[in-house]
């Protein structure tokens, strides 16, 4: 798998089911049809930053949190907590990958239609010795 795979998966199994989460459902896709609240964790945009000997990867990785209601503290909260919880991400990725920085980058919620959507971005670097 690439670097953007291990770092989705690694995000995937770090906040998926939670507890600090509840009741906020992650997922991978956009579901079709899914009760509020639900995130979807976005591919990784990383470019490469090779060096000698060490495969390197910097980018983005955004998580959309979205939810009903008249107003969004329900995501405000949840989104404050998700936040939290990135920065305790497994610095282990897998196949040798391993993050070597995620910081928040920015963060936002506007009304969409019939919901809130929230949209946080963190700049990660991900680095793998050959």
């Amino acid at each position: 798998m690439s670097a953007g795979n291990w770092l989705v998966a690694s995000v995937m199994a770090h906040l998926d089911e939670n507890p600090a989460l509840a009741p906020l459902r992650l997922f991978d896709f956009v579901p079709s049809r899914f009760s509020y609240p639900w995130a979807h964790v976005e591919d990784a945009s990383l470019s490469a930053i090779d060096g000698a000997g060490v495969r390197g990867r910097v980018g983005t990785l955004a998580i959309q949190c979205r939810d009903a209601g008249e107003r969004p503290t329900r995501l405000r909260t949840l989104v404050a907590r998700l936040e939290e919880q990135m920065e305790a991400l497994d610095p282990d990725l897998g196949e040798g990958w391993r993050l070597g920085g995620c910081a928040l980058a920015g963060s936002r919620i506007v009304r969409g239609k019939d919901e809130w959507v929230a949209r946080s971005v963190w700049a990660v670097r991900v680095f793998r010795v050959n």
